[in-house]
């Protein structure tokens, strides 16, 4: 048969030169040198330069560059598949094309060998992954990307592995289609260096969103070992560029930006693209492993291990490996946040009387991280072996082991798709003991063996089932609603439609929370769909029963109005909408609210509520007021009625006679200025001293015992012994006892603190604490793979992103955080709302360029985005990690003026609403241009919980906010303690 000429060209090259702004355009064709055939998509760039291009389907490219900017020795490049390399000199480049505009490739008629092609019978595996975390991505914006590549890692663990297929995650195409090449590179060396294709392979990608499949069967493509995957931008139909495909954020991924630029190398980030490959089956043949001589053992000893471990169960089958090899060398390391203890052991004869005892002896504590034992290649072990559930908030789980690793768990709930990985990739096995027999772990061992196992990341092994439902109230389902399984840390909060799932056993008990609803407990039966059906409090749907003209549904209506309604309030509601031109008093409306009695006349009126023997309470803007006559109507932006007896336990003796919560318009400015604007009004006069939280707090009985240690030792044996007689201690207990370890040992205390990430590894709420936690003590790289964990959880809120940008500012990743502050403020990011936070984010970003310019990427934000719009001293920044938490705060100026911002579901229930369905818990508030003095913020919950997992409160200070001598203090706040006012923070203001 023929030999195949693949058919790529050289250069049919125009060369133009523009002087004006001393522009060079060269305009030009690449021909094949052999057939005068035009070359399509050859890759054309100055070597280094980020200057180049790709030749269309005619072989026809454009390039243009500065004068000054290209040397006399800087190389023009030419590189295309199936042709040998073309190099030209810059100062050459008159000379070629002074007499023509044509450059030619000469083929490279070696590489281009028909290729003999067999068939054997083969098995099939799924390489890389189509997840996607919710913020990395790859992307082109413009065409100038032509020649650009995307690039990701991939793991082959089978020799012989031929490639079928490749997918992509699309999250936005807005181009009428693009055409890629899809290229394959060997992985010897830091970065893309060799290709390994010997013909193109393009691929025209039309699909808007979702998963593109490039067909790879026909080049029959072989690999023994890992490989990059990279797709190219070759072309562009239509007028516009915008193309960005998913990632997450393990792996390694490269990117060269245009043609013939230089490589670069993103860590933990890796593309959405998956490969399917297909090997050669072993025929009745099942080869024998090696007996190892030296095995490592890896042994985790973090916190879940402690509660989720079946140790008898991975000890006999351990013992009786080990006994069937009879002699070998064993190494033990034991490990949680890091390498806690390595020790060599040698079996003579199958005993491992010791070794097992040493095990046996291990003492449970901290969170888990794989970064430490994965890192080393342990290359003096002939076989691995690693004892997990593979449960880490704190890693991922890229290793450098070049010899089987066996991955061991005996844990439901462990991570089985992650071990799974690990094993595989060594050539080596994953033994799940709960789904595989003593005599078939010892056999996978013993011979090489295909495990053909399909696990999802978190597959429970059929021991717990999937609970799902819709919880609603009459007015419809409700979003936010927190679901979780009773004395766990198992918890879900339902989407926009109502809809939950969680894993739960038969006899659990679901509770069901929500503001304005007393917690709801289910117990799970056989049935799998639970549809929960709420009912608000009487006494609450009282409360925010609004009297009102205007019944009928408005889409014009303002947030509160919608809000209510979805939370099956009242429908009778005064809002903007109901208020007349001819208002002219306050109460000219209150006239016309049913229920409320009004005397008299304009500002010299009367009014009580009916059923009441003294005036009523009013409130405005969250401030109690004796001026509210002078209200004009047209400020009003709803009016709220508080009748029944829980108006005086909520706002004390003044509200005996009922209470009036007055929303105005200009309360609907932000924070920022209703702080500014507080000081002006005259009925607001503090006047208590500071209140200190101590009186208000409860030693637990946990945090008591420890007290009554007189001694580290003594500390450690009741701590001990304390997780040893409780199935389930709460999150404040690790929070507290940690505090309390301070004292005696930093370390204990951190390895106390981070089991919140073990025991809660799914638990958002919990882990917030712990984030909240580490920042404070300065933990930022910690705290930021705490956040990365929660954004995986919680992919569609927009909190967790706006947290990941803080995080990687924190932690010096300027350039990511730049990044995803753009595609929260761009709204890039699917289906996740950002308007809730954009203030927050915006004077973030800008506090960024203020203080890194020089790091990232800025060019590309307006002006506003530049500087701070005005001076801005200080900045308190208010976090909270309970979406149903109700508090309030309170801020005094040097006047002993007081302004009150409370989040509840008597004031700001839309606030609450609001946040629920766009998932943010977060206020800021500036201090500027203020008088000189002393300020104090006090602080009270209004909420009641338990201690199992109770809310927690982030506060940061920023003093000279975004200047170069900022300072920046972080404290977390026990929320859940404060049922008095108590005063968080006193401080000066010059």
């Amino acid at each position: 048969m023929n030999k195949i000429l693949v058919l790529i060209l050289l250069l049919l090259y125009g060369y133009n030169q523009v002087f004006s702004q001393d522009i060079i355009t060269i305009d030009a064709f690449v021909l094949d040198k052999l057939t005068n055939e035009p070359v399509p998509y050859v890759n054309i760039g100055f070597v280094g330069k980020s200057v180049g291009t790709a030749s269309n389907e005619k072989g026809r490219f454009k390039i243009q560059y500065q004068e000054d900017y290209i040397k006399d020795f800087d190389v023009l490049q030419f590189s295309s598949l199936g042709y040998k390399t073309l190099k030209i000199k810059s100062s050459e480049l008159f000379s070629k094309l002074s007499n023509t505009n044509k450059l030619y490739l000469q083929p490279n008629i070696q590489s281009l060998e028909e290729l003999i092609i067999t068939t054997p019978e083969t098995d099939k595996k799924q390489v890389g992954s189509l997840d996607y975390d919710g913020y990395t991505i790859g992307y082109w914006k413009e065409d100038m990307a032509l020649g650009g590549e995307i690039a990701t890692k991939l793991k082959i663990n089978k020799k012989d592995s031929k490639l079928l297929d490749l997918k992509l995650r699309i999250l936005e195409n807005i181009s009428d289609s693009i055409k890629l090449r899809v290229n394959i590179y060997d992985s010897n060396k830091k970065l893309p260096n060799k290709n390994l294709l010997n013909t193109n392979i393009f691929h025209v990608v039309t699909k808007k969103i979702g998963i593109d499949t490039i067909n790879l069967k026909p080049y029959n493509i072989k690999v023994d070992k890992d490989i990059i995957v990279s797709i190219e931008l070759v072309e562009v139909f239509g007028d516009k560029v915008g193309f960005v495909v998913a990632g997450s954020g393990s792996g390694a991924t490269y990117t060269r930006y245009i043609s013939q630029d230089k490589w670069k190398e993103i860590k933990d980030a890796t593309m959405s693209f998956q490969v399917l490959t297909s090997f050669p089956k072993k025929h009745n043949k099942i080869e024998k492993r090696i007996i190892p001589n030296t095995i490592t053992i890896l042994w985790d000893s973090s916190e879940s291990m402690l509660l989720n471990r079946n140790i008898n169960k991975e000890l006999e089958f351990l013992e009786a490996y080990l006994n069937s090899i009879k002699n070998v060398k064993v190494r033990v390391v034991k490990f949680n946040m890091d390498i806690i203890d390595d020790k060599l052991f040698e079996v003579k004869k199958g005993d491992t009387k010791l070794l097992l005892n040493h095990l046996k002896n291990t003492t449970y504590e901290a969170g888990t991280s794989f970064a430490s034992v994965l890192s080393n290649n342990w290359s003096h072990s002939d076989v691995m072996m690693l004892f997990s559930d593979g449960v880490s908030a704190f890693s991922d789980f890229n290793h450098n082991f070049s010899n089987p690793t066996f991955c061991i768990s005996s844990s439901y709930i462990a991570n089985h798709k992650v071990l799974q990985e690990i094993s595989q990739s060594t050539d080596a096995n994953y033994l799940n003991l709960n789904k595989t027999s003593l005599s078939s772990a010892l056999r996978y061992m013993a011979f090489d063996i295909l495990d053909k196992t399909v696990y999802d990341e978190t597959s429970d092994s059929n021991k717990r089932s999937t609970i799902y439902g819709i919880v609603q109230s009459k007015s419809g389902p409700l979003e936010g609603v927190s679901v979780s399984i009773k004395n766990t840390y198992d918890e879900v909060f339902t989407d926009k439609d109502g809809k939950y799932e969680i894993k739960a056993d038969y006899g659990d008990i679901l509770l069901i929370n929500y503001f304005g609803v007393k917690q709801k407990e289910i117990a799970v039966s056989n049935k799998k769909n639970i549809d929960i059906d709420l009912e608000f409090n009487i006494e609450f749907l009282e409360e925010v029963s609004v009297s009102g003209i205007n019944d009928k549904p408005n889409e014009n209506d303002n947030i509160a109005r919608l809000g209510n309604r979805k939370l099956g309030y009242a429908s009778n509601y005064i809002g903007e909408n109901d208020i007349r031109p001819s208002d002219i008093y306050f109460v000219d409306i209150l006239r016309r609210t049913p229920g409320v009695n009004v005397s008299g006349a304009t500002i010299n009126a009367n009014i009580w509520i009916r059923d009441r023997r003294t005036p009523p309470a009013v409130f405005v803007d969250g401030l109690y007021s004796l001026n509210y006559l002078n209200l004009s109507p047209q400020n009003i932006q709803s009016i709220t009625v508080l009748r029944s007896l829980a108006a005086i336990n909520r706002f004390g003796a003044d509200a005996a006679g009922g209470a009036i919560l007055v929303t105005t318009k200009t309360s609907q400015f932000s924070s920022e200025e209703q702080l500014k604007n507080w000081a002006r009004l005259t009925d607001n006069n503090y006047d208590q001293t500071k209140l200190y939280p101590e009186t208000n707090s409860k030693v637990s009985h946990f945090v008591s015992e420890l007290h009554n240690a007189s001694s580290f030792n003594e500390a450690l044996q009741i701590y001990e012994s304390q997780k040893t007689r409780f199935k389930q201690l709460p999150i404040s207990f690790y929070f507290d006892a940690s505090e309390y370890f301070e004292r005696w040992d930093s370390t204990k205390a951190y390895n106390i603190l981070t089991s919140i990430a073990d025991i809660a590894y799914n638990n958002v709420k919990a882990l917030k604490t712990l984030a909240y936690k580490l920042e404070a003590l300065n933990k930022y790289e910690e705290a930021r793979l705490i956040y990365k964990r929660i954004l995986k959880l919680n992919p569609k809120q927009s909190q967790p992103f706006r947290d990941m940008a803080l995080a990687y500012q924190n932690t010096g990743a300027y350039n990511k955080a730049m990044l995803l502050y753009k595609q929260m403020l761009l709204g890039t990011i699917p289906e996740v709302d950002f308007s809730g936070l954009r203030s927050v984010i915006e004077n973030e970003l800008r506090h960024l360029v203020m203080l890194h310019k020089s790091k990232v990427e800025y060019k590309d934000l307006s002006s506003d985005l530049l500087s701070l719009k005005f001076k801005k001293d200080i900045r308190l920044v208010f976090e909270w990690n309970n979406p149903l938490a109700e508090f309030e705060l309170q801020f005094v100026n040097p006047d002993n003026k007081y302004f009150t911002w409370e989040l509840s579901e008597f004031s700001k229930k839309e606030r609450i609403l609001d946040g629920l369905q766009k998932g943010y818990q977060t206020e800021e508030f500036f201090i500027d241009d203020a008088k000189p003095g002393k300020w104090l913020i006090n602080i009270k919950n209004l909420k009641k919980e338990d201690t199992q997992n109770p809310t927690y409160l982030k506060y940061t200070v920023y003093k000279n906010f975004a200047k170069p001598n900022e300072t920046k203090t972080v404290r977390v706040i026990k929320l859940f303690e404060l049922q008095n006012k108590a005063t968080l923070d006193e401080f000066i203001y010059n």
